[in-house]
């Protein structure tokens, strides 16, 4: 049996970069809020939109990663049982649906 767990340091290290995008959203909202009044030069709602692109996809990438990465996994030479970053439930694989295992280290 093979087994093993991503370190909670890790597990921390990963989930660092949807709370950057957080604090940068939070930074542009001040920004938004706090700059002086002034006449529209045409170009703020496309930049605005630009963000709020960049913003989702951003957090789409996080989300799409956190899916493929494996906290902690089971390997009895027949099943391989994990659960991913983004979900506590565990996943169950039957080796058929394994295309090729390697060495874990």
């Amino acid at each position: 049996m093979i087994a093993g767990t991503l370190p909670k340091w890790q597990q921390y290290g990963h989930r660092a970069p949807l709370v950057i995008v957080a604090l940068f959203g939070a930074l542009m909202w001040w920004g938004f809020h706090t700059a002086p009044s002034h006449q529209s030069q045409g170009r703020n709602g496309f930049a605005a939109i630009c963000l709020i692109v960049l913003g989702l996809s951003l957090i789409g990438g996080v989300l799409w990663f956190w899916k493929r990465l494996i906290k902690e996994f089971n390997y009895d030479g027949r099943t391989l049982t994990f659960n991913t970053l983004a979900s506590p439930e565990m996943l169950v694989r039957d080796l058929s649906a394994i295309e090729e295992v390697g060495e874990w280290t």
